[in-house]
């Protein structure tokens, strides 16, 4: 079952520019099966670099490996990018010299982990990233779902598009099971070098049961028999591998206000009820929901929070400038955090999200977005 996808638009726009094109995401977003469709629609050519033979002659003799995959095509995708060692260098040698040529890459972790040596691309790269399933797209997969059957589906399941087309629940679990423990075989073992998982488990545990509030490095560290340098370590891995989110303070007054501490979310819910047994509280989940349509509709999220615990869940911003602040609360009503973020900054647009209004709320701020373009 083929989903168009609706960063798909986007994607076919930047194919008509000459620069190399990096698809970057979760593992399990759906990125291969699109851009497989793609290739296969293009009439280009697909790689993958879990082919050993392919991925060693690009490592080692780059020009052999034009012979073989680039020689006869005009597009070529190279799928995994980030077991190339020699990413970087060997992709400025193709874009230098074959100016006539697409070039496609794609990887499950951000752009300075998905190519070594970065460095030598700046100016020559254009980084896509490839979210799994928003909840339109999941709304083409259920079209029969109400409004409330989608939040429901989508605050348990998340929205990894292998998930949403299996059988039943059942399988579904299984799925996701299946894709936290290919985090650990394929991003923690083979990125991170780490033989064993345990203290990741836990750190994992522990940021599950936390999501939402702030996290503390210190405690972090004892909780998970690490010190804090790797906890601070593991985290920004955990961010650039798609897993975890660390949403940063939004502040003005540094007497006043928190400036430092993190709070943790997931990328997806599905793998967050994963990890918590599919236990996550009713407000968990909402303030989840809220990060993952706020993150694939390309917005970048701090929090706010006074040193007399008052907080506002969500300061949105787009290209560096805030657009509203959002209070996820499941019944609706206006809070004293609410209410004082509102008499400290009354010019920032703030309101109180639920379970009914999430879906609408976003897609609110989107249209005002377009509006202001």
């Amino acid at each position: 079952m083929f989903i168009r996808r609706k960063i798909d638009t986007k994607i076919q726009e930047y194919l008509k520019l000459p620069e190399i094109l990096a698809i970057v995401g979760p593992r399990q977003s759906g990125k291969t099966t699109y851009l497989e469709h793609l290739i296969k629609e293009k009439g280009g050519k697909f790689i993958s670099f879990e082919d050993v033979d392919a991925l060693n002659l690009f490592n080692h003799n780059i020009k052999k490996f034009v012979n073989a995959y680039l020689s006869d095509t005009d597009l070529l995708c190279l799928d995994e990018f980030q077991y190339a060692k020699a990413g970087g260098k060997n992709l400025k040698y193709i874009f230098d010299a074959y100016k006539d040529k697409k070039i496609i890459i794609s990887g499950s972790s951000a752009i300075d982990i998905t190519i070594h040596a970065l460095k030598y691309l700046v100016g020559r790269v254009i980084v896509v990233n490839f979210w799994p399933f928003d909840k339109d797209e999941i709304k083409t997969v259920f079209p029969h779902f109400t409004e409330k059957e989608l939040y429901d589906y989508y605050s348990t399941y998340g929205g990894y598009p292998r998930v949403a087309i299996a059988s039943n629940d059942e399988e579904r679990k299984v799925i996701l099971k299946n894709i936290y423990n290919t985090y650990f075989l394929r991003e923690v073992k083979d990125i991170l070098g780490l033989v064993d998982e345990y203290k990741i488990q836990k750190l994992l545990i522990y940021l599950a049961q936390s999501v939402g509030s702030n996290i503390s490095y210190s405690k972090l560290s004892t909780a998970c028999e690490l010190n804090e340098r790797d906890v601070r370590k593991y985290l920004e891995f955990m961010n650039k591998t798609f897993v975890a989110y660390l949403a940063t303070p939004y502040f003005t007054n540094k007497l006043r206000e928190i400036v430092k501490r993190p709070k943790a979310y997931f990328f997806d819910v599905g793998f967050l009820n994963h990890i918590l047994s599919y236990e996550a509280s009713s407000g968990k989940k909402l303030e989840q929901v809220v990060m993952m349509e706020l993150i694939k509709a390309g917005f970048d999220v701090k929090y706010w929070r006074d040193k007399q615990n008052r907080e506002m869940d969500f300061v949105v911003y787009k290209d560096n400038k805030i657009i509203a602040a959002i209070e996820a609360k499941r019944g609706g009503k206006y809070s004293e955090s609410f209410n004082t973020f509102k008499r400290l900054y009354a010019d920032i647009e703030a309101s109180v999200i639920t379970e009914e209004t999430v879906f609408s709320a976003v897609d609110s701020l989107k249209e005002n977005e377009k509006i202001e373009k």
